[in-house]
């Protein structure tokens, strides 16, 4: 019963947190509700049907999850491109994800890019969300007081369950203060999921300008911390397999309005660590459990989207913000701790790379259709290149495993294992 709770609470802060950027993304770019529905059934489905996957053939809490600096990059991206174009997007990442992770190219080219870089890139993504979320605070200050206090109180005391309260709590505050609109009727015709299939269009602007910061914010900003939250609980496991398995998923699923499918940190920490079983050996039931709980959350997604336009734009904009900051303290974090030093006394390079990528990609430019996020990326390498003078190189090495590595055929008798380092993205 403890790995079938940990598997629930899991997709509860899913939803709780990530769903809602997701809900946003698709409100700003107009999409149908019908297509909204598919999307969301999209992300659900594939991510229970990986996440099963994943846990039954590794015996391990293997969990999937859908990119959260993904959902970010099209809330902006739907109001410049259509979905059919958004799609062949999806495609081709999907197509060149699969490529790096069964051949490992992609270890050795996120190697190049400097741990700087790369988490100011990310940061510069997520913050203007988190900025929106202060904008919107404005028009319900009730609200917004609210959902802090209860965010803060509950990462005092519990902070996984931080998002989740603070939703909870945000949620009750506007039925208090009639702040809700009335929904009468499900958006679509049935309380079933009919999935919408969007056929792919092809446009170099978009691939260029969506298509490279979406791979490059999945795999190096979801997929690797999800590796190693997985690692520092000591388990082993093949990160190719897993990571292929998540791109076949998202491949498969990207022609329903799926941008992604990446390993999860945060809903996997839920089912990866002792709480969720003593037994090492059996918290892969705890991945099954979140599987079968994401798959009947995607079939019933009319029901949930309804549910979720209830509330308000400025509300669902402050729920996408408060999801996003344990993300960006964590990247922000990340940027200022671990710094490149140049030859000379005073250079911190990584550091001084990462802000410009930060600064570039928070402002939003768009030259020749290209968006922030890749001239962050530019941005950032070239200041890198200039300062440290001797070409690329990693800015964080990941430490090893602090215990011994374990599969799931491992002595279940054996010590927990150390506390891992909680990450706060999905």
């Amino acid at each position: 019963m403890s790995a079938w709770n940990a598997g629930l609470i899991a997709v509860l802060i899913s939803f709780a947190g990530p769903m809602t950027l997701i809900l946003q993304a698709a409100e700003e770019g107009g999409l149908s509700p019908e297509v909204t529905v598919s999307w969301v059934w999209a992300a659900s489905v594939c991510t229970g049907i990986t996440t099963i996957i994943m846990s039954l053939t590794m015996r391990l809490p293997m969990i999937a999850a859908w990119s959260i600096p993904g959902s970010v990059l099209l809330i902006s991206g739907l109001q410049r491109y259509s979905i059919n174009e958004l799609v062949g997007v999806y495609l081709i990442v999907g197509v060149a994800s699969i490529i790096l992770s069964v051949t490992g190219v992609f270890s050795r080219i996120v190697a190049l890019v400097p741990t700087g870089v790369t988490n100011g890139i990310l940061a510069g993504i997520l913050l203007p969300i988190c900025f929106q979320a202060v904008s919107a605070g404005q028009h319900i200050p009730v609200m917004a007081v609210t959902m802090l206090l209860a965010y803060l109180v509950a990462r005092r005391f519990a902070p996984l369950f931080a998002v989740p309260v603070a939703m909870l709590f945000g949620v009750a505050t506007l039925i208090l203060l009639g702040g809700l609109e009335s929904v009468g009727t499900l958006v679509v015709d049935s309380p079933v999921t009919h999935p919408v299939w969007i056929a792919p269009s092809f446009d170099t602007g978009a691939v260029l300008s969506i298509g490279f910061p979406l791979l490059f914010v999945t795999m190096a900003g979801q997929n690797l911390p999800g590796i190693d939250m997985m690692r520092s609980f000591g388990y082993r496991f093949n990160a190719r397999a897993a990571l292929t398995a998540c791109n076949i998923g998202g491949v498969v699923f990207s022609p329903f309005g799926l941008h992604s499918a990446n390993l999860a940190t945060v809903t996997g920490v839920v089912c990866a660590g002792p709480e969720s079983h003593p037994a090492r050996r059996a918290r892969y039931v705890a991945g099954l459990a979140a599987g079968i709980f994401y798959i009947f959350a995607g079939m019933i997604a009319p029901v949930i989207v309804t549910l979720m336009t209830m509330i308000s734009a400025a509300a669902l904009a402050m729920l996408s913000g408060l999801v996003l900051l344990p993300a960006l303290t964590t990247a922000l974090t990340t940027l200022f701790k671990y710094q490149l030093r140049a030859p000379r006394a005073g250079l911190n390079v990584g550091l001084e790379a990462g802000i410009v990528a930060l600064v570039v990609t928070a402002s939003e430019l768009t030259i020749m259709n290209i968006s922030a996020p890749v001239w962050g990326l530019m941005a950032g390498l070239l200041v890198h290149l200039i300062l440290a003078g001797t070409g690329l190189r990693p800015g964080l090495k990941r430490p090893p495993p602090t215990k011994p590595p374990i599969t799931s055929h491992s002595d279940p008798s054996q010590p927990q294992q150390a506390t891992p380092t909680v990450y706060t993205t999905q």
